[in-house]
């Protein structure tokens, strides 16, 4: 249940359901599990960006690229 990849993709899918708030608990699940997981918060910051939620999406793409500042959508 806590497999990165599943969890990754089941969010994925949930996005792109409308579902961005079950989405958000399944990346917020994975970081819980990995929480360098560059690509995970980057995709939290996007979700959170959609809904408005600036501020943390700004943190959540700060983290992104604080693991990966290869990630050059976070910038």
């Amino acid at each position: 249940p806590d497999d990165a990849y599943a969890l990754a993709s089941r969010a994925h899918v949930l996005a792109q359901a409308g579902r961005a708030d079950a989405a958000m608990a399944d990346f917020r699940r994975l970081l819980d599990a990995q929480p360098e997981h560059a690509h995970a918060w980057f995709n939290l910051g996007f979700l959170l960006e959609q809904q408005g939620r600036l501020d943390e999406a700004e943190q959540a793409f700060r983290r992104s690229l604080e693991l990966e500042s290869k990630l050059d959508r976070a910038w």
